[in-house]
């Protein structure tokens, strides 16, 4: 400090005490951190409040350093001037003075403008830390108090950054100082953005977007940009989840433009970091650096099944996409197929074609190079010399030949991802994996349960001895057979085949830490139930892991051959370990990385180092690491990181402290909740699925999921083995990141965090089902000899060749030979090329022959791709049943029927005809649901047939020996739950089986469909029959209905079911001629709505449906309706007889059951033809007349005069008239419930219906149209030709293609009960205990939604794990519910509906068994398939939804 800067702060402190103060804010409140003396003065400082002395006796001194300087400033000058003495007096005043006469100086070469700030808030949101900005431009005296105050109030640091934003606007003519400002704090990197122009939008920013493709998954936020797209107003299709956005952004420019757009907008950061790699790699060398490259075509063509195998398809494909190696679609594809394999091979598909192409323009060049040589040499070019001729000095380049068969773009992409062994691989044909010694393939196959078997001669456990770490040891005794040599081989490969390792954690539930000979295996836990899993269930766990050892030992053929068995001893002790007690501290490091992204977005870094080096908290070089970062959010990304490596328990109660003094109260609560209880269940819960899909997750980890786990964690503690240049495999590497990860609960749900955001969710969404499966007892001596204290287990084992397995016929014995990995013809694979050759033969065509012969090899050996799948419909055919012949049954509940056709003309239908022996109508499409059986339960007669033969028996008083059953379907409609034990009464009241009943009706209609089918010279044996239900019939109805239908005689392959509205639908569109508009009926286009009204004799039902893309149909809307058909009416009628002659009228007039029935059935024929201004007649039988005497002593005319109805119902000699006005009141209820169903659906789903479809018997009725027309004016109704034809017609054709109906809707959520991993929380009476793991039982796991759009014949994939090992049946109880939140089967609202039974063969041997089955809710009926994901073997599956509740 010169004699001018002194003399300038000499008359600061003397003349301007309060700026002088301000002036020196920053550094008195750094030096109240570490000078005591500073600190008693203000203790002792009378112009502070008790509150800032309490606060700074409590050590909130970075909280009340600041508080205390801005209340002496308060004060004025005096009290300034009092600080300012007692600074002159201490040691701090030399650096109080070097600090106020420090001039910052303007090295930025530009001036910046509020207009500039405003465009850079975003940035400056992210990177500025307000506090320090704000005390800053506090000593620089643009701000006042009670303006730092302002920003010190807001409470998160985005809020802080926008009050101090609109400070620095009414501030704008110290905008230079709020520049120089952000220089201080570090925010070089906002800066440099400022001074530079803002780029601009790129001309093609698909070619953008994909070469900065990389960095955009990285670093952009995927979820915040999913919602931005989503709230623009665009017609950008979006994917179902936000990791896909970016792919689906690069379908279009504008999309990609949108994008970028985002950028500029939300992460300007981002955009400028993005748009200079863009303009490096636009104008630069796009894909190949420069350097000698050794990778040759032939190399990797004839390496594509290594490279199926190690490759990482997700990170390759992104980066082959920045090289422009493959296009966005294919791209996209990869990103959203599941299957590594898929992936793998649409990949190398398309890097087979580009290369054998490239190989072919090679060898051509190089051709021509021969024939001009062999031209200019005079060489024949026909035929082999039969000496070598050599060539000193080649007429031509070689090495620029030699360039033309090289693979610069993989071996440039491949070193990128720094997969330095698949590199070395390509170059050299070796192994040079450091964790394979074997062909990885190979061992994944050991099993040895087909070729030994074990009798457990002696057996002892120590009771209540579950260790989570262990030794392992066994002995095996032979006298026949050296095994020593043979096991050293085993250990070797424990010790160093992560493969083998991995497999015996798959099953074992533990870790092999290391292995010793002669087979002694050091084993830890990685799940707490591991130790009592592997000593459960008749120690089968522990049988599968010896006879795969012995597999492994070559011994098979030996102990064939020599008839002899081997003597096993197996033991197993406690290890130490360290103690698995958590300290707080723990929870804290999880609840740190629980909460990393918000601590990154509210942390302001450099406040923290400040508070951490006072407290001696951290070191200088930790310090420096943090300072070292230019950018906020690094900064804090490396505190965190330092701060979870940190052991002592001070240092985390510090942090949480910390953060409640700089007033982030809410952040330090989570951080010390003390709930930790649940995080650990969590954890363990994930553990348990872990291992259970173990297989498919090391399958599908890739050093993106490992980045995404990792992320939180220092590098110094994540072992090298996880990463791509260290040498391992990819499943290696996986294995390794996975026995990491497990050893903390933070990293576990990390980890699963990062596996459901790659759409890997279901690996955590498994069913535990139930097993009622008892192990039989072991016939073995359990030894009575007490073990030692740290041993848990003693047995001993005789083993031998399994019986009935020859191995000579089935050798499948392990030779433990390092060897390749993948078998070639060595002819056909590397070596030199012949143009390389020294010594060449003379024959141009010798090169081609080769070539050839090395291309065949390598195409047998790589798997065809499978076709990405896409959302674009296959085109259809006109009819694609593979029936001869179609039937159709529609079982009603008033009138039944029957129609057939053809496979050549499948539109002509046949109707069925029934005699009425009426003379009124001869004969009718349709006959009564009416069923007449004798006293002993035989049929007597069905239909038309049964209604007069049950009258004639009424007449002569012979009806009470027979049983006359009517309307039967209506039994089944709204049996929510019931059994196959449902009865339906007869006309007196007494109860039979409905099965019974309604198989018989249903066998009537099926002979009768027969004969009529052989009449009309159809084939008869090839018949699909098609049976019609109501869109409202529950999963029970259908069933049971099947069940009478297969009783009755119609085979069950030849049998489904088919929804009454949908068929209509298909009848009017396809089948009906009606007077249609021009935009309807064959004319209907994608996106056209239909509202279908289905009035039959039961039931209503309305079905909103559209016409899909490639014209078929799909349902928009849940079925819905009731029981308002035709039958409503006449229960109507029957109401107002009441009404008018009174209920006991009625009722007595019922038993009289031949006048009742023809009285019902004059009802049932004159309603049909009844219009509005028509009147209703009804005959009064003698016999109600008289009944009305003896029961009221008045007449029926009386009655009817003296009812509240005598205006609208009339009475003439032996009639009852319903005038024009009592018809209204009859129809009016059904009608009303009719239209508020259609009002809600028009009003919601259905806003662009256009046309209504009437369909059914009860919609022939003119009142009912008159009324739908009315109503409904301005919609199209549309009436077919039959409508109370159309289901059965519909019906037919839907059976000649029944992939007219795309896609349903799921009428109710549906789910099962589950177990969960249970723990010592969990209440009593829902504890489960098996194979040694507690479950939890009662909860309901939820399969389908109810509203969900579910394509028709679409598998919903559910993973069902079996909790006891080698379980050979599995339970699963359906549940089904309308409520949303259901959480256990308990809740009200879940109704049990079925079980599931799962019955599995051959299950997996000392594992538990895991199924995957496949749901098909789409269907009619709900149908269920599955195999074993182990053994890849089909497992029989049978749904019953008949069955009682247990």
């Amino acid at each position: 400090m010169d004699k001018g800067q002194g003399d300038y702060v000499e008359k600061l402190e003397k003349e301007r005490p309060v700026e002088a103060v301000q002036k020196g804010f920053s550094f008195l409140r750094e030096r109240m951190l570490t000078d005591q003396s500073l600190l008693g003065y203000l203790s002792e400082c009378s112009a502070l409040p008790d509150e800032i002395k309490q606060g700074m006796r409590e050590g909130q001194d970075f909280v009340s350093s600041g508080r205390a300087i801005k209340a002496i400033l308060r004060h004025g000058p005096e009290e300034c001037r009092k600080l300012i003495d007692f600074i002159r007096g201490s040691q701090l005043h030399a650096d109080f003075k070097e600090h106020l006469s420090t001039v910052d100086v303007d090295s930025e070469k530009f001036n910046l403008s509020i207009e500039t700030v405003y465009d850079h808030r975003t940035t400056l949101y992210q990177e500025m830390e307000p506090s320090l900005m704000a005390d800053i431009l506090l000593e620089k005296l643009v701000l006042n108090i009670d303006e730092h105050d302002t920003v010190e109030r807001a409470v998160t640091r985005k809020e802080k950054c926008e009050a101090l934003l609109l400070l620095v606007q009414t501030h704008k003519d110290n905008i230079q100082k709020f520049k120089l400002a952000l220089k201080k704090c570090g925010c070089s990197s906002v800066l440099d953005e400022m001074k530079e122009k803002m780029p601009e939008i790129p001309d093609d920013p698909l070619d953008c977007v994909k070469r900065t493709y990389r960095l955009l998954h990285q670093k952009i936020q995927k979820e915040h940009l999913y919602e931005y797209i989503k709230k623009k107003e665009s017609d950008q299709e979006l994917p179902d989840s936000s990791e896909e956005i970016i792919c689906s952004l690069m379908k279009s420019p504008k999309g990609c433009r949108d994008l970028l757009y985002y950028l500029r907008k939300e992460n300007l950061s981002l955009f400028y970091e993005v748009m200079e790699k863009y303009k490096l790699r636009r104008d630069g060398k796009t894909v190949i650096e420069q350097g000698e490259h050794t990778v040759d075509i032939g190399n990797v063509l004839c390496e594509l099944e290594f490279l199926k195998t190690e490759m990482e398809p997700i990170p390759f494909s992104d980066i082959l996409l920045e090289e422009n190696m493959i296009l966005p679609p294919l791209h996209q594809s990869v990103h959203q197929e599941s299957s590594h394999k898929i992936q793998a091979e649409m990949i190398l598909e398309k890097l087979q074609k580009d290369f054998e192409k490239k190989y072919d323009e090679a060898e051509e060049k190089f051709e021509r190079q021969m024939f001009e040589m062999h031209r200019k040499f005079d060489m024949p070019g026909h035929k082999p010399k039969s000496t070598p001729l050599r060539y000193e000095n080649p007429p031509f380049d070689t090495k620029e030949i030699e360039k033309e068969f090289k693979a610069p773009e993989i071996e440039h992409c491949i070193s990128k991802l720094k997969w330095t062994a698949v590199l070395e691989k390509l170059k050299e044909n070796r192994n040079v994996f450091k964790d394979c010694l074997s062909h990885s393939y190979t061992l994944s196959h050991y099993d040895g349960e087909e070729k030994f078997a074990l009798k457990t001669q002696s057996i002892a456990f120590n009771e209540g001895m579950f260790p989570s770490a262990m030794v392992l040891s066994i002995e095996i005794f032979s006298s026949k057979i050296d095994l020593k040599e043979k096991q050293q081989e085993i250990v070797k490969f424990l010790n160093s085949d992560s493969t083998l390792r991995s497999r015996i954690s798959r099953f074992l539930h533990m870790r092999v830490d290391k292995a010793e000979s002669p087979l002694v295996l050091h084993l830890t836990s990685l799940t707490e139930k591991a130790s009592q899993r592997l000593l459960s269930d008749n120690d089968h766990v522990i049988q599968k892991l010896i006879k795969m050892l012995l597999d492994m030992m070559n011994i098979t053929i030996s102990l064939y051959e020599e008839s002899k068995s081997l003597e096993i001893h197996v033991t197993i002790t406690e290890s130490t370990s360290d103690s698995n007690k958590q300290e707080d501290s723990h929870f804290i490091k999880v609840r740190i990385q629980q909460y990393w992204d918000l601590l990154v977005q509210e942390l302001e870094p450099r406040q923290l180092v400040l508070c951490f080096v006072k407290e001696g908290l951290m070191t200088k070089p930790e310090e420096q690491i943090i300072r070292s970062c230019r950018q906020r959010q690094t900064m804090v990304a490396a505190f965190l990181k330092i701060l979870l490596k940190a052991s002592e328990e001070r240092t985390f109660e510090y942090f949480v402290q910390l953060l409640r003094q700089l007033n982030k109260k809410d952040i330090a609560d989570k951080l010390y909740c003390r709930d930790t209880i649940s995080v650990h269940q969590d954890a363990e819960t994930a553990r348990q699925n872990i291992l259970l899909h173990l297989d498919e997750v090391l399958e599908n980890t890739d050093t993106y999921i490992t980045e995404q786990t990792l992320r939180k964690r220092d590098d110094s503690i994540i072992p090298e083995s996880v990463w791509p240049n260290s040498g391992f495999s990819r499943k290696g590497r996986a294995y390794t990141l996975l026995l990491f990860v497990f050893e903390d609960d933070s990293l576990v749900l990390e980890f699963k965090n990062a596996l459901q955001y790659r759409r890997f969710g279901h690996y955590f969404q498994n069913i535990i089902a139930d097993t009622t499966e008892v192990l039989q007892e072991k016939n073995v001596d359990t030894m009575q000899k007490k073990l030692s204290e740290n041993t848990v287990f003693e047995c001993t084992y005789r083993a031998g060749i399994r019986a009935g397995y020859d191995p000579a016929a089935r050798n499948k014995d392990f030779v433990p030979v390092v060897s390749h990995d993948y078998i070639y013809d060595e002819r056909y694979r590397r070596g030199r090329r012949v143009w390389q050759m020294e010594e060449f033969f003379g024959h141009p065509d010798m090169y081609y022959r080769r070539f050839e012969m090395m291309r065949r090899p390598m195409r047998r050996h790589l798997g065809v791709a499978s076709k990405p799948a896409t959302n674009e419909p296959e085109e259809k055919k006109k009819f694609v049943t593979k029936h001869k012949t179609v039937a159709a049954i529609d079982f009603g509940t008033s009138y039944s029927g029957y129609a057939f056709s053809s496979q050549e003309n499948p539109l002509e239908v046949v109707t069925g005809k029934w005699k009425t022996n009426s003379s009124e109508l001869l004969e009718s499409l349709k006959t009564p649901t009416s069923l007449l059986f004798k006293s002993n339960g035989l049929v007597e007669s069905f239909g038309y047939e049964a209604e007069q033969k049950f009258k004639a028996l009424v007449e002569e008083n012979k009806h009470h020996d027979y049983r006359f059953f009517y309307q039967i379907k209506k039994e089944l409609l709204g049996k929510h739950r019931c059994d196959e034990n449902l009865v339906v009464f007869d006309h007196m009241g007494r109860p039979m089986d409905a099965e019974k009943v309604i198989s018989t009706a249903i066998g009537y209609l099926f002979v009768e469909c027969k004969d009529a089918i052989a009449e009309k010279k159809f084939d008869k044996d090839d018949i699909l029959w098609v049976m019609t239900v109501p869109s409202l019939w529950n999963n029970f109805a259908k069933q049971f209905l099947r069940k009478a239908a297969e009783k009755a005689g119609i085979p069950r392959k030849q049998l489904i079911l088919t929804l009454e509205p949908e068929v209509a639908a298909i009848y009017t569109i396809k089948g009906s001629k009606p007077d249609l508009p021009s935009d309807s009926g064959d004319q209907y286009v994608s996106g056209t709505q239909i509202l279908l009204v289905d009035l039959g004799g039961g039931t209503a039902d309305f079905t909103l449906m559209g016409v899909a893309k490639d014209g078929g149909l799909e349902v928009l809307h849940e079925a819905v309706g009731g029981a308002w058909g035709g039958t409503t009416i006449n229960a109507r009628i029957w109401e107002f007889m009441e009404e008018l002659l009174t209920k006991d009228v009625i009722d007595e007039f019922k038993k009289q059951t031949s006048d009742y029935l023809d009285m019902e059935s004059n009802i049932e024929l004159k309603k049909r033809d009844l219009s509005a201004n028509n009147k209703l007649l009804l005959l009064v039988y003698p016999s109600l007349a008289s009944i009305c005497k003896d029961k009221t002593g008045k007449t029926y005319k009386t009655l009817v005069e003296e009812s509240e109805h005598a205006e609208d119902v009339k009475v003439r000699t032996g009639k009852i008239i319903f005038e024009p006005k009592m018809i209204e009141k009859i129809f009016e209820r059904t009608l009303k419930e009719c239209f508020s169903v259609m009002d809600e659906i028009l009003q919601g789903n259905g806003k662009n219906v256009k046309d209504i479809i009437l369909v059914g018997g009860f919609s022939e009725s003119e009142i009912i149209q008159k009324q739908f027309e009315n109503k409904y004016s301005k919609y199209h109704l549309i009436i077919p030709t039959d409508p109370g034809l159309a289901v059965l017609k519909g019906a037919v054709i839907f059976g000649h293609d029944d992939t007219m109906v795309e896609r349903r809707i799921s009428p109710h959520t549906y789910g099962v009960e589950t177990l969960q991993f249970g723990f010592d929380t969990d209440p009593g009476d829902m504890k489960k205990v098996i194979s040694g793991t507690t479950f939890c039982s009662g909860t309901f796991h939820k399969i389908v939604s109810r509203g969900e759009i579910l394509q028709v014949a679409q598998n919903t994939e559910v993973d069902v794990f079996s909790p006891k090992i080698s379980a050979k049946q599995l339970f699963l109880k359906f549940y089904q519910t309308d409520k949303k939140g259901i959480q256990c089967v308990a809740d009200e609202g879940c109704d049990y509906i079925g079980k599931l039974t799962i019955n599995i063969e051959e299950p997996p041997f000392g594992v538990e068994p895991l199924v995957r089955l496949f749901f098909k809710f789409g269907e009619i009926e709900t149908t269920v398939e599955g195999k074993e994901v182990l053994t890849d073997k089909p497992v029989k599956t049978d749904i019953d939804f008949l069955e009682r509740k247990p």
